[in-house]
Formats: structure tokens, sequence, C-alpha cells
């Protein structure tokens, strides 16, 4: 009797034992399972390029010269998005700055950027020096050394994520209007090309 107890409480001991193992490993599973979704669907920051071919500068710089007009025009931006989810840009706007100044302003309207997709969106700039910063503006351009800073600030949704939603900031993105330094990675056309024709709108 007494062997036959023990070896009862070496096999309930033995069943405890293969009990916690489960427990621990099953625990552990589910831990690093977790861990895998939270990083694979952790929410990440869009990125964005200016693709200024469409820019109209000369446009932009001789409306200024002749009668100091402020200036609107289509700037594309190509935005990615790096997420696996589908995210919206639900609102943003930005500014053009010119040593520190502010020389314009755009707004970002609502858009939608599938997951892992490169999309390009024409957004509405105006242009709206003062005399001064019109006639730095213009002599800069003369000069070939003309370079924005761009600020924007935006909204972003993720649906999937029960609605979540974050502030994402844009702080000095570089423009320079004469070379090819500017970062166009996300643009179509990577290479620098001559400004078009683009069509002004002047009001």
């Amino acid at each position: 009797s007494l062997s036959s107890s023990s070896k009862s409480v070496a096999n309930s001991a033995e069943k405890l034992f293969l009990c916690c193992k489960f427990t621990y490993v099953f625990s552990l599973m589910i831990l690093l399972i977790a861990v895998y979704t939270i990083l694979y669907f952790y929410p990440r920051v869009p990125d964005y390029n200016i693709c200024s071919d469409v820019f109209d500068w000369k446009s932009i710089v001789d409306s200024m010269e002749a009668l100091g007009l402020a200036a609107s025009f289509e700037m594309l931006i190509s935005v990615y998005n790096p997420n696996q989810l589908e995210i919206e840009l639900v609102s943003g706007s930005g500014t053009f700055k010119l040593s520190g100044a502010q020389v314009g302003s755009f707004e970002i309207p609502p858009i939608t950027i599938p997951p892992g997709s490169i999309n390009d969106y024409l957004f509405t700039t105006s242009f709206t020096p003062d005399e001064w910063q019109a006639l730095s503006l213009t002599t800069e351009y003369y000069r070939g050394s003309l370079a924005f800073t761009v600020d924007a600030k935006a909204f972003v949704r993720i649906p999937q994520l029960l609605g979540y939603t974050f502030e994402v900031d844009f702080d000095d993105y570089l423009v320079h209007v004469f070379d090819d330094i500017s970062d166009r990675h996300l643009c179509k056309c990577q290479a620098w090309q001559e400004v078009g024709s683009q069509p002004l709108t002047l009001f």
C-alpha cells in the first residue's frame, strides 16, 4: 500500500509537471504571437515626396515680378503607405517657407491609401508672399539658389484598428528648384527633369 501510494503521488506530480509545462509553452506561444501581431500591424508614419516636375516656377516668379499677385497651382505629391492595413489621411495642411518665413500653404484633402502602395495626389498650393518675400524669391530664382522648406501636419486613421487615429508631422522637407538633390525616391520619375508648362491660376 505504501508503494502504491508513492506511485500515485509520483504520477500526480508528473501530471502536474506536464500540465505546468504545457501551460508555460502555450503561454509563451501566445505571447510570441501577440508580439508578432503587434509589431506587424503597429501603425507606421507614411512617407511622401514632392514630385516637382509639374511646378511652373517660372510662371510664379513672372507673376510676382509683374504685379505681385498671389499664385496658386497644383502640386503633385507621391505618398507611400508602409502599413499592412489601409490608411486614411483625414485632413492636413502644410506650408512653404523661404529663409524661415512662410510664403505659401496647401491643404491636404481626405484620401485613402491601400496597404504597401505608393499613390500620386494633386494638391492645390497657394503662394502669398509679401513684397519683400517676393523680391527675395525672385532674386534667389535668378541666382539659381531658390530652395523651399516644407512643413506639413496630417491626421491619419486606420479603419481596421477600430478607427485608431494619430497625428503625424512632416517637417523640414527641402525642395531645391534647380537641382536634383531633393528627395524623389517615391516619384515615378526619379530623375530631375526640366519644369514643364503647367498652367498657372492667378487671383
